[in-house]
Parts: C-alpha cells; sequence; structure tokens
C-alpha cells in the first residue's frame, strides 16, 4: 500500500476545511426553500376594474369664461386613435380650433355614462339626463355638453366617466375622475352695471313694499281712532 507524504495530503485538507468553514454548501446541504408573501385574492367589483384595459380620452374644459356666456365642452374615447387625431376632432366638435384639449388615461368598459357638473352653471343636459351608453371597441365615442355661468367667481366644473359593471347579477356603476377644475368667470362692464342696478331696484322695490305695508297699517290705527274718539 502507497502511502502520500503529508506535503501532499495536509493542503487539500486545510481547503476542505475553510470551505466548511465559510459556509460553502456540500453535496448533501440544501439551501432553506424561499417563502413568498401571500396575495390577497381580490373579489367582487375590484376585481372586474383590474380586468379593464385602459384607453385615451380626450377632453377640452375652458380656462376662464364670461358672465352668461355658452361654450362647449366635449369628451372622446377612442381605442387606437393617435393623441393628436383625437385633439383635433374635440376642436371640431366645440367649434373652436384654437381650443386646448387635454388628455388621459382611464379604464374603459363596454357600456360607460359620462357626467359633466358644477356649481354656478348651466349644464346641458343636465346630470340627471345622463344615460348610459355603449362604447364601441374600434371607433371613438364621444359626449358634448353646452355650459353657461350664471354667476361670477371661480367657479368649479368636473367631469366623471361611469364604467357600468355586473356585479352579482346588478350593474353597478364605477366612477373614474376625469377632471376637476376650477373656472374664474368674470363679467363685462355693461353687466356689472346691469346688475348693479338690478340690485338697487330690487332694495328700492322691497323699501316701497315696506313703507306701503307701514302706511296702510298708519291708516287702519287713524280711522280706528277717528271711530272711538268722543264727538
Amino acid at each position: 500500500m502507497r502511502v502520500r507524504s503529508l506535503s501532499t495530503v495536509l493542503p487539500a485538507v486545510a481547503a476542505v476545511c475553510i470551505g466548511c468553514s465559510a459556509g460553502v454548501p456540500t453535496g448533501t446541504d440544501t439551501l432553506p426553500p424561499t417563502v413568498l408573501p401571500a396575495l390577497k385574492p381580490c373579489s367582487g367589483i375590484d376585481c372586474l376594474v383590474e380586468k379593464l384595459p385602459y384607453r385615451t380620452v380626450a377632453f377640452n374644459a375652458p380656462r376662464q369664461m364670461q358672465l352668461e356666456e355658452t361654450r362647449r365642452v366635449a369628451l372622446q374615447i377612442a381605442p387606437s386613435e393617435p393623441v393628436e387625431s383625437l385633439r383635433a376632432q374635440v376642436r371640431a366638435m366645440v367649434g373652436d380650433t384654437g381650443a386646448v384639449v387635454d388628455t388621459a388615461r382611464v379604464r374603459f368598459a363596454r357600456t360607460m355614462r359620462a357626467t359633466l357638473e358644477g356649481q354656478g352653471f348651466e349644464i346641458t343636459p343636465k346630470p340627471e339626463e345622463s344615460i348610459p351608453v355603449a362604447v364601441s371597441a374600434t371607433t371613438p365615442t364621444d359626449w358634448v355638453w353646452e355650459v353657461t355661468p350664471h354667476k361670477t367667481g371661480n367657479l368649479i366644473l368636473w367631469l366623471s366617466l361611469d364604467a357600468i359593471l355586473s356585479v352579482d347579477r346588478r350593474e353597478t356603476p364605477r366612477v373614474f375622475r376625469v377632471f376637476i377644475r376650477e373656472i374664474p368667470v368674470t363679467a363685462t362692464w355693461s353687466q356689472r352695471t346691469e346688475m348693479v342696478v338690478k340690485s338697487w331696484w330690487a332694495q328700492i322695490i322691497y323699501v316701497l313694499g315696506a313703507l306701503a305695508l307701514l302706511g296702510r297699517a298708519l291708516l287702519a290705527l287713524l280711522r280706528r281712532w277717528r271711530r272711538n274718539a268722543p264727538a
């Protein structure tokens, strides 16, 4: 039997010991399993919303308005139209080639309802008259409103899209806010003068009405005093 010299055996033993001390896995070692966090399953309307694809919408909102001025606000949703094409179509719908048109990405459903609301505005069609419509997956779908402010100041206008989803066999709307815009509304000099005159006339009519009531009361007291006065 042939015995190796210590000069050849000791280096190999040292290498094995160094590997063991450094934590190098051997043929019999196994790595601990990786534990991943459990995913919470979605349920109800959340699952339906997550499955909805995104689409691009284009819309215009006035940056400022005059009192009693009527403007058009339009919204268009399209499956694959270029952004510039959407903007051009919205400008054509509102009849203003210089209108500022914004875009956004929103969830898309086969049935949707668009609602434009505001404080101090007359909006046609009215929010309660908004009805769900079938949205095409291949061609654009659009909505148009006419907006008229009836008072001055910073008025709020907001636009929302409702995706109509079927949850437990019931139609349930899921609201997606498109924009909330604060619109300064100003009045011309003639409009301000007219408002002041109307305010004055209202006050004058109120005062005259109060004086008339006071006069009638005094006249009634005078007649009563004359009837009861000694002859």
